[in-house]
C-alpha cells in the first residue's frame, strides 16, 4: 500500500522532495527504531541486552569492514597483503586482533585512530587519543 498524497509520491519519485523533508522523514523512522529498541530492552535482563549488544557490534564490525573496503574502491582480491580468501574470513571474524586491523586498513589505503573515555564519574565525556596510525 501506498502513503502520502499522489503529489508526495510523485516528488519523491522525481527527486524533487527537498532535503528537510527527506531528513524529517529520517528521523521521524529513527525515533521510531529508537523506541523499539528501548520497548525490547525493557523486556531483557541486563545480561540478554549486554550479549545482544555484542552480536550487534560484531554485526556492525563486518559492515564496515567490507563497507570501507568498497568505498574504497577495492575488491577482496584486490587486497596486497591478504589473500581472498583470507580477506572474506577476516570480513566475517568474531574477533580481530588489533595488528590484523591494522594491516587491513593500511591494505586498503586508511588509517585508524583509537580513543579512550571514561564511561562514568566526573570525567565523563573527556577523550582521550591511544593510538593514531
Amino acid at each position: 500500500m501506498l502513503c502520502g498524497t499522489f503529489k508526495q509520491r510523485t516528488n519523491i519519485l522525481n527527486g524533487s522532495i527537498s532535503k528537510a523533508s527527506r531528513l524529517k522523514r529520517k528521523r521521524g523512522i529513527m525515533a521510531i527504531k529508537e523506541n523499539a529498541v528501548e520497548a525490547m530492552k525493557s523486556t531483557m535482563t541486563g545480561e540478554s541486552v549486554n550479549r545482544a549488544q555484542l552480536l550487534a557490534n560484531h554485526d556492525i564490525l563486518q559492515i564496515h569492514l567490507a563497507e570501507l573496503r568498497r568505498r574504497m574502491n577495492l575488491e577482496q582480491s584486490d587486497m596486497p597483503a591478504f589473500s581472498q580468501s583470507s580477506i572474506s574470513r577476516l570480513e566475517r571474524r568474531n574477533d580481530i586482533k588489533l595488528s590484523t586491523l591494522i594491516e587491513y586498513l593500511q591494505g586498503i589505503g586508511m588509517g585508524m585512530e583509537i580513543r579512550v573515555y571514561p564511561k562514568n564519574g566526573k570525567n565523563q565525556g573527556q577523550m582521550e587519543t591511544l593510538l593514531k596510525l
